[in-house]
């Protein structure tokens, strides 16, 4: 069953069908198969979250884990201060890893649209990718 979470007046929905890591090693080919390079071969690159479901302020950005994936580009994350999960696109992760990353509205409303739940009609903000 799919779960939703709440953050503030945005709830996520979190599909199920994601698939999670069986093993270190299959998390570790993963993070170099979507480029998150670590200097040191056999550990993963710590990764930040800059967005929306975080407490945290833009300025001191949350430090998340890849927690599981749906398919190449769409990809579960969980903050690891908040405990909130979050669906993302991994090329959108990918930019957050930069100083540079500014975050503005426009950007987040591609990432972010209203979908349907199901055929019971009810409506929830979800993560979606174009």
């Amino acid at each position: 069953m799919a779960k939703t979470l709440e953050k503030g007046l945005i709830k996520m929905k979190i599909p199920d069908g994601y698939k999670t890591f069986n093993s270190f090693e299959e998390k570790l080919k993963k993070y170099r198969e979507w480029d998150f390079k670590n200097r040191k071969r056999n550990e993963l690159k710590t990764l930040y979250y800059k967005g929306v479901y975080s407490d945290r302020d833009y300025d001191n950005p949350e430090e998340c884990d890849i927690i599981g994936y749906y398919d190449n580009t769409r990809i579960l994350i969980e903050l690891k201060e908040c405990r909130e999960k979050v669906i993302i696109d991994i090329n959108y992760l990918k930019q957050m890893q930069s100083k540079n990353f500014v975050r503005n509205q426009s950007e987040d409303d591609r990432k972010v649209s209203t979908a349907s739940e199901d055929s019971k009609g009810s409506e929830t903000d979800q993560l979606s990718f174009t």
